[in-house]
């Protein structure tokens, strides 16, 4: 199984975070209780925590993919080019 600080991980399935805000729940077994008593289709990882497509959490709530995009992480590729302009000050 995947660890949670792969980046495979994160971005195949909802963070262990982002399932607790999704159903209001800390508690694995109480998560999976809500999220079928709603209806979404999950698997279990070996202990049992549920795992959610970030694709199908996506679709159902209408996120649009360049709006996900955004939402993932800082963005970066500014970076290489503010150092090269503070290096030639």
């Amino acid at each position: 199984m995947h660890s949670v600080q792969t980046d495979r991980y994160i971005d195949i399935y909802l963070t262990p975070s982002e399932i607790e805000r999704l159903t209001g729940r800390k508690y694995a077994k109480v998560q999976r209780k809500v999220l079928a008593a709603r209806g979404w289709k999950f698997e279990l990882d070996a202990d049992g925590r549920p795992l959610l497509l970030r694709e199908l959490h996506d679709q159902r709530l209408g996120v649009r993919a360049s709006t996900a995009k955004r939402a993932r992480g800082p963005r970066l590729e500014g970076l290489s080019s503010h150092r090269r302009a503070k290096a030639a000050e």
